[in-house]
């Protein structure tokens, strides 16, 4: 019953706009997933998808700035490659406005 606090809602809309765009850009994908899923510890945002991958990560402006939004909202980011595609997983401890609920 509770919202997002602001500042995580944005952090994920980049977070995601920015993952689809790399899925695209960098790892040609045809598919991506995104799952969303809420647990004791907080929420736990992932994106997988089935492009190229890549032999390392190297965080560039995109991945910088997604971290430093996630990390600005007590939250971790982590990118790696997984079989034939890349997964971008944002963890989230404390997701929700206590003030607001909709």
């Amino acid at each position: 019953d509770a919202s997002l606090a602001p500042d995580v809602e944005a952090a994920i809309q980049a977070m995601i706009q920015e993952g689809l765009a790399n899925s695209v850009r960098h790892g040609h994908a045809q598919h991506v997933s995104l799952t969303c899923v809420t647990d004791e510890g907080g929420l736990t945002v992932t994106l997988i998808d089935d492009g190229e991958g890549a032999a390392f990560v190297k965080d560039g402006i995109g991945l910088s700035g997604m971290r430093e939004r996630i990390a600005s909202c007590g939250g971790t980011l982590h990118a790696e490659p997984v079989g034939n595609g890349f997964r971008l997983m944002g963890r989230f401890p404390q997701p929700f406005d206590s003030e607001r609920t909709e």
